[in-house]
């Protein structure tokens, strides 16, 4: 699935590289030049629908859970200490 807000570019990199693929292929005879061209427009394609992609997230339920954002790690928790005192704040 793609998010929403990625639809519009991927539709544009897919016209790119279908037409930039038809053209390589429509006016050169060299098989390096339409295998690499060709090549190099689908693996754009492929890395710009893999950074607009949206999976299906299952959250774990429970009380004692930290949720890490966008599918990170949590790896440490602590008070925060401001940086002109050195003091936790509310201490």
């Amino acid at each position: 699935m793609i998010t929403r807000y990625g639809y519009g570019v991927v539709a544009v990199v897919l016209v790119l590289t279908v037409g930039g693929t038809l053209a390589v292929w429509c006016f050169h005879d060299g098989p390096v030049l339409r295998y690499g061209v060709s090549g190099v427009l689908v693996l754009l394609l492929g890395f710009t629908v893999n950074f607009f992609r949206d999976p299906e997230r299952t959250t774990p339920q429970g009380d004692d859970l930290v949720i890490a954002p966008a599918d990170g790690r949590v790896i440490d928790i602590r008070e925060p200490v401001e940086q002109a005192t050195g003091v936790a704040p509310g201490a």
